[in-house]
């Protein structure tokens, strides 16, 4: 199939543009110690997906008869196995895969640390510009240590809008705080 040759390129492109952008986020992953403490040792990976067992990476298969049997299973289970909307990002530490294994608080803190990683690497990259990060559902799985850690980390990436429904864990000297009910935005002071 002719989208096939496009799908292989592009594919590559965009694999290998993911796994720069976490080289770049990895150097970062361990600089929240309070938020994310096993953050030093945590390895992230790319996790490209590969279809099933042997139906590209078989040596001794050309590729077009590859591709083709790729197609036939794909067709019989009605999605698609490979490509790089089926890849994903592998979060490691103590040599766990904590998005699979962890805790929810581990999860949380590290996607909480991930997303600093990446504010980061962006204000390297873009020099001068300024950051808005949203979080939404601050203390979610975070106890009101790590919420402050990553308050105080994310304040120091850009400026923060964060949406929790426990506002007391936001000190007041931190922040405005914004009550919204029945769709009205009222200040608290």
């Amino acid at each position: 199939e002719p989208w096939e040759q496009i799908l292989r390129s592009v594919g590559g492109r965009v694999a290998m543009r993911r796994r720069e952008q976490i080289a770049a986020w990895q150097q970062w992953m361990g600089a929240w110690p309070e938020l994310f403490p096993e953050g030093r040792e945590a390895r992230l990976h790319y996790k490209q997906a590969t279809g099933p067992e042997n139906l590209l990476n078989d040596a001794a298969q050309n590729e077009a008869e590859s591709w083709r049997r790729l197609r036939q299973v794909e067709r019989k289970v009605g999605v698609t196995l490979t490509g790089p909307h089926r890849d994903d990002l592998v979060i490691e530490a103590a040599g766990k895969d904590l998005l699979r294994f962890g805790s929810a608080g581990q999860i949380r803190a590290a996607l909480s640390a991930l997303t600093l990683a990446q504010a980061r690497a962006v204000r390297e990259r873009r020099a001068g510009i300024d950051l808005l990060l949203l979080l939404d559902d601050l203390d979610t799985d975070l106890d009101a240590a790590r919420c402050l850690a990553l308050l105080d980390y994310a304040s120091a990436q850009g400026q923060v809008i964060a949406a929790t429904s426990k506002p007391e864990i936001v000190p007041r000297n931190f922040a405005a705080v914004w009550h919204v009910q029945d769709g009205v935005a009222t200040r608290h002071d």
